[in-house]
């Protein structure tokens, strides 16, 4: 479809241009003659005529050369030429007036149609384009929005701390080594280990003695004393 309004703007700075050139050329009178066209008096009026036309073609010719433009410039040059082929019609119809005289009414009539079917198509050709640029950018702009959101959710996702268990967390515990065997409970004899019982600082202290179990002990001690050949202790004075 822009191609085609391309094409169309094309026509539209031919035509702009060489009328154009044709008004600008108002004071040479015997060419208007030749020509079979209205002369316009002053000639200063006709040569700001074809100035306002060069314009046109240089607005259309920014057109197709410069994309962003396209749309724009072919919807306005459209309303001036079908509004001008509406005028030369009215003019033509009203009042008998046309800007060619020799050629007849018929040729100006035609001139005039040809004017609005080229002006009404321009613009109709202009909106189409841009529906389809509207088009084009919303479904553009969805499918972009659409696209981003997974990646947001899969960073989101990624981000939590996973609830399933991992391959080491299912792994079977490993089997608990059994409980050291209770150690034997150290003798003491007089507040000193036994003998082949390593003393150790985490043993417990002997439980007291009551004072039947210190009498027993006492008479003990003294029977062992008795005995022949055990040591006795030193004589004090």
């Amino acid at each position: 479809m822009k191609p085609l309004l391309r094409a169309v703007l094309v026509v539209y700075t031919l035509l702009y241009l060489l009328v154009g050139l044709l008004y600008l050329a108002t004071p040479w009178t015997s060419l208007h003659r030749a020509l079979q066209l209205a002369v316009i008096e002053p000639a200063m009026a006709g040569q700001l005529l074809g100035l306002a036309l060069f314009g046109l073609a240089s607005l259309a010719f920014q057109g197709v050369i410069n994309g962003a433009m396209t749309t724009a410039v072919a919807r306005v040059i459209g309303h001036i030429t079908w509004l001008a082929g509406v005028l030369i019609l009215v003019w033509l119809i009203a009042f008998g007036m046309s800007l060619s005289p020799g050629y007849g009414a018929l040729f100006n009539a035609l001139g005039g149609v040809a004017l609005l079917i080229i002006g009404m198509g321009g613009v109709r050709l202009a909106r189409s384009v841009r529906r389809g640029e509207r088009t084009a950018k919303v479904a553009a702009k969805a499918y972009a929005e659409q696209g981003a959101a997974p990646s947001r959710a899969e960073a989101a996702r990624a981000a939590e701390p996973s609830l399933s268990p991992t391959p080491q967390q299912t792994a079977a515990p490993e089997a608990v080594p059994a409980a050291r065997a209770a150690e034997p409970a150290v003798r003491y004899r007089f507040g000193t280990p036994a003998e082949g019982t390593p003393a150790t600082g985490n043993a417990a202290p002997p439980p007291p003695l009551s004072a039947s179990e210190k009498a027993a002990r006492d008479a003990a001690r003294d029977d062992a004393a008795d005995l022949p050949g055990s040591p006795r202790p030193p004589f004090h004075g």
